[in-house]
């Protein structure tokens, strides 16, 4: 079988020529490696050349004009030929050996995914993305079992529904493209559904996982629950840019090309700029275009009380960065609308969900007995929760130590 790593890139040339020289070290010669250039300036061709100095496994590609991520996105996966398929973005680098591991996995069991954890690595002063590597920083590991686990891509699939704590544990990255490979199957069946692999998306960390879950037709699944890759967290990330209202509502409004998706109405919320909210609309606008394709999802629903503690939290205790002011009142207004059209049974869920969104730590409220009450205070009183986890003091540590460290 064929493996395709296509990496979409954009004038980080740092990140992206460390990355290269830690691939250039896969042992499997049945991969390609794909690297789609979208970027502004020749540079990138010229690390490429002199990196993989005529590997026939890598293959250079250059994007025709400045595409947004979603058309890049997609332009890029048309060129991959492999049987399974990974997105990996420049700032993500496999640790050592770990490709080879995957594919061994894969070879065994054939999944139609296959998913993994990762190390998140801060750099100690990335300049904006621009540092010379390799580089220090401080890393957090999940706190996993590094075992293997089988699941059942149903199981999962109505965790990500309920919207409890799905996006805040540490089992989110299970069954992400970003974090995995998808077999051919699963992508090919997307595109015949939708048109498209990530342009019927809004997110693709959830909208993929979701299409690609169901499609696997209750076939086993596979999570390594050992870190794969370091994931480097740069202040010119998308991740971290999304954190601010205004490229938040940019994004959403211009980039997204799914206008179908952004016309959903996620009842009995409004619509907000909100990434819960989004997420929320994707989940429902993909279930009913499946729906039309004969795609049953009897006993999968969205759970309400979970969506609205989502956007909840994004409100009343993290919300985003530089929301105005008027737009933070009103999306609080929506939320209390909403609020008052549950029953009693989804208003506790929704302060269970809520308080649970604390990682797991028992709820620091537990002194209210009625868990609407509680609520309530939290809302009227505007407290703000401290949802991180405190990292344990971490020395500096090489990324070089780091993607060396596979066993």
């Amino acid at each position: 079988m064929l493996y395709s790593i296509v990496i979409p890139t954009r004038d980080r040339l740092q990140v992206l020529e460390y990355n290269l020289k830690k691939l250039i070290n896969i042992r499997s010669r049945n991969i390609e490696i794909i690297v789609s250039d979208n970027g502004t300036n020749s540079v990138c061709k010229d690390i490429f050349d002199k990196i993989t100095d005529g590997d026939d496994r890598f293959i250079y590609i250059k994007a025709p004009y400045n595409m947004n991520i979603y058309d890049h996105h997609e332009w890029c996966l048309g060129y991959a030929g492999g049987d399974y398929i990974t997105i990996l973005e420049d700032k993500k680098i496999f640790v050592d050996g770990a490709v080879d591991y995957i594919i061994e996995l894969v070879e065994e069991y054939k999944p139609e995914v296959i998913s993994y954890e990762v190390y998140n690595f801060t750099p100690e002063d990335d300049k904006d993305g621009l540092c010379e590597y390799p580089v220090k920083g401080t890393v957090r590991e999940s706190s996993l079992n590094h075992k293997l686990e089988f699941y059942n891509p149903g199981d999962e699939l109505s965790r990500m529904l309920r919207f409890d704590t799905y996006f805040w544990d540490e089992g989110f990255r299970k069954g992400q493209l970003l974090w995995g490979f998808y077999s051919r199957n699963i992508i090919e069946k997307t595109k015949k559904i939708f048109g498209s692999f990530f342009k019927c998306v809004y997110s693709f960390d959830s909208g993929c996982k979701l299409i690609a879950l169901y499609l696997s037709e209750e076939n086993r699944c596979i999570h390594i629950n050992k870190p794969m890759m370091v994931d480097i967290n740069l202040t010119s990330g998308r991740g971290r840019k999304t954190n601010d209202y205004f490229f938040l509502e940019k994004t959403y409004l211009q980039d997204v090309p799914n206008e179908e998706l952004k016309k959903m109405i996620v009842v009995p919320l409004k619509p907000m700029i909100n990434s819960a909210y989004f997420v929320a609309q994707e989940h429902l606008w993909i279930m009913q275009r499946m729906e039309k394709y004969g795609y049953s999802w009897r006993g999968y629903t969205i759970g309400i009380p979970g969506v609205i503690a989502n956007t909840a939290l994004r409100v009343y205790i993290r919300p985003v960065d530089n929301i105005p002011k008027d737009k933070l009142t009103e999306q609080k207004r929506i939320i209390r609308e909403a609020l008052n059209q549950l029953n009693f049974t989804e208003r506790k869920q929704f302060a269970e969900i809520l308080l649970a969104l604390g990682y797991g730590k028992k709820p620091i409220l537990g002194i209210v007995k009625k868990y609407y009450l509680a609520i309530k205070w939290i809302i009227e009183n505007r407290l703000r929760i401290s949802l991180k986890i405190k990292d344990k003091k971490s020395e500096l540590i090489s990324i070089d130590k780091l993607t060396e460290a596979y066993e």
